[in-house]
């Protein structure tokens, strides 16, 4: 809303911390990607971080702690393009199931500014892509990166909405099983939040992005 919040009493030194008392956050990195190079696996483990499939998402969730994942994944900076708002999640609908199963709220955020840290090619050459395909399948990296223009560092900013509420849709258990029809209607409460979000904040942070329009892809 661009309201400016007063300092908390004994906040942590983490913005989740300082903001999200009860909070409990650890990282999710994606599938495999942790174990490419030499150290990472390490790196990342005592980080926090944890291989981004289902089982140990559950696992995270069924401790007490929250879990921040990117549903539209590595795929989603093929249209990173500087003036071009994309959420790459109509077929990802993994997260809401689970979230369903393990009877919880999703709550939506949107990080103005990273479209155009590093730029991609508009229309990218078909070899390429292929490579990229290629390259994903094996390593759940999009690589090689196509990129078309300069890095561009500009002001990031993170915005947060209110959960999502699913609780009309909740199993009657922890696990229980979920239709398809509650995970199309729980998607497309996301969807529409998101858009909310994005619509509401565009013009009250800073980079220019008060005309932007989000698309879902």
């Amino acid at each position: 809303s661009g309201a400016q919040l007063q300092e908390p009493e004994d906040g942590g030194t983490l913005l989740h911390q300082r903001w999200f008392r009860k909070m409990r956050l650890r990282a999710a990195v994606a599938s495999g990607a942790c174990g490419l190079f030499p150290g990472f696996y390490e790196m990342f483990t005592k980080l926090g971080a944890f291989e981004c499939t289902k089982p140990f998402i559950r696992d995270v969730l069924r401790q007490g702690k929250d879990v921040a994942i990117f549903p539209g994944g590595a795929q989603e900076s093929e249209y990173a393009i500087p003036g071009r708002y994309v959420c790459f999640i109509k077929k990802h609908k993994g997260f809401v199931r689970l979230a369903l199963e393990e009877r919880l709220d999703i709550l939506p955020m949107w990080t103005f500014g990273d479209e155009a840290i590093l730029p991609q090619m508009a229309n990218t050459p078909e070899p390429v892509r292929s490579l990229q395909r290629f390259f994903k399948e094996c390593t759940g990296l999009l690589v090689p990166p196509a990129f078309g223009g300069l890095p561009k560092l500009g002001p990031l900013t993170l915005v947060t909405g209110v959960p999502v509420s699913l609780e009309d849709l909740w199993p009657a258990e922890v696990g229980g099983a979920v239709s398809d029809a509650a995970v199309d209607e729980g998607h497309r409460r996301y969807m529409e939040a998101q858009r909310k979000l994005f619509d509401s904040n565009k013009a009250l942070v800073p980079g220019d992005h008060g005309k932007a329009v989000i698309e879902f892809i």
